[in-house]
């Protein structure tokens, strides 16, 4: 992270990435030691007194179990995303410290030296046709790309030095000094690579500078708003990180077999701090879904909850009702395997794990369905008495998309939908290859 005087090549160049990865395996390790406490609170003492006893004191027991598992999930999501954030930052300044170094390398190797404030200076080199001596060393500044204020290297004279007013388009005269060439490209490097790293460390200096606790163990609406708000600071400051490591341009077939070859650790770092972008992404298991999107949930809840126009009311008892649904359990068990608040909201409900499923029914619902107070106990409830009544009886899924998505072609998109809806059917009436 910079910090007084800044980033500066020489401490880039020292910095040891692997302090990153290690800091980032220690938030690991507390993000699982609050997961697995937020699980023996919830099973083995919530769980088992609430099955065992039925007085006053077990409730108001029950009770503060509660809140002290709501204050161990807290703790496991946000040290998840401190970990996430760690991760990308070291993975992706590692690439413009290589380059760092290589440059560096290069003017060491060539003896030119490297100031404090990025220039170069090159020897004396090739010789003066007209009298013998070697033409004179100089200093270059490096260009970083940047076009305009950001970029020291815009305007050099032929002899690198800064000229503060060119002329526009006046040609720099090429210098015969063969040190001057080299030593250019070497400045060029060390300056992409620096610029680079000042772009890496601004967005997760910011990201992560959100990341801090406020006062007291209620763990309310707000506090999950907060941690929504957080969520999305690390999802943007890591994007290129995501795109890099993710297979978000894949087919599922590839998605899956990406994720059946990471450790569980990257597995826990991904569904930790990236829930929005596992839970939605097809080709990732139906249970690590469910597992991303129930934490989703949990952030969506608290960021509507912090809203008072209607839209967010309405969508926020839907969101509401999916979550007591799930917390009921059932059979045959609900997955959640998608969703959002765009448009009229998003959700991807499962009944029974399809993964596992020799066959698939789908119920799609009318085009103005909206994720309001009303979905669970209506559409939902309809989705569950569809599987329960299926010729297979084995999954049953219940897909809500956004009015906005479908608005776009809204006939098309219907008729489409309804032709899938028979497909499956007659797949599940025949049974599946």
């Amino acid at each position: 992270m910079a910090t007084e005087p800044g980033l500066t090549w020489q401490r880039f160049r020292d910095l040891k990435l692997s302090e990153l990865t290690d800091a980032a395996d220690g938030w690991r390790a507390a993000s699982a030691f609050a997961d697995a406490a937020r699980e023996r609170v919830d099973g083995d003492m919530g769980g088992r007194l609430t099955k065992t006893q039925d007085s006053e004191s077990a409730r108001a027991a029950v009770k503060r179990l509660k809140r002290l598992s709501a204050n161990y999930h807290y703790i496991r999501t946000e040290t998840g995303l401190v970990r996430g954030a760690l991760d990308g930052l070291a993975t992706e300044l590692g690439a413009p410290q290589r380059r760092l170094r290589d440059a560096l390398d290069d003017a060491a190797s060539l003896g030119y030296t490297v100031n404090d404030s990025g220039s170069i200076d090159y020897p004396a080199g090739g010789k003066n046709d007209l009298t013998g001596d070697p033409h004179p060393g100089g200093s270059v500044v490096g260009n970083n790309g940047l076009i305009g204020a950001g970029n020291p290297g815009l305007y050099r004279d032929a002899n690198g030095m800064l000229d503060p007013a060119p002329a526009p388009g006046t040609p720099a005269l090429k210098s015969p000094n063969p040190h001057r060439a080299k030593a250019q490209d070497v400045a060029d490097r060390l300056a992409h690579a620096m610029r680079e790293a000042h772009e890496i460390d601004a967005r997760y200096s910011s990201a992560l500078h959100k990341l801090k606790a406020a006062p007291g163990l209620t763990v309310d609406t707000r506090r999950w708003a907060d941690v929504g708000s957080d969520a999305d600071a690390v999802s943007q400051a890591a994007q290129n990180y995501l795109e890099k490591q993710l297979p978000l341009d894949k087919s599922p077939a590839e998605r899956k077999e990406w994720w059946d070859h990471l450790s569980q650790e990257q597995r826990e770092e991904y569904l930790s701090a990236f829930p929005g972008v596992i839970g939605n992404l097809d080709g990732i298991p139906a249970s690590a879904r469910d597992e991303a999107n129930r934490e989703n949930l949990q952030l969506l809840i608290g960021q509507l909850g912090v809203k008072h126009d209607d839209a967010s009311r309405e969508m926020l008892g839907g969101l509401k009702g999916i979550q007591e649904k799930l917390e009921e359990g059932g059979e045959p068990p609900m997955y959640l395997l998608g969703i959002g608040d765009e448009g009229n909201g998003r959700a991807i409900i499962a009944y029974g794990n399809p993964d596992t499923a020799d066959n698939v029914s789908a119920y799609v619902p009318g085009l103005g369905t909206k994720l309001d107070a009303d979905f669970a106990g209506g559409t939902v409830n309809r989705a569950l008495q569809t599987a329960l009544g299926a010729p297979c009886r084995s999954v049953q899924q219940n897909l809500v998309d956004r009015v906005a998505r479908i608005r776009c072609a809204a006939d098309d998109t219907w008729r489409s939908g309804q032709r899938q809806e028979r497909d499956v059917h007659e797949r599940c009436r025949g049974g599946s290859p």
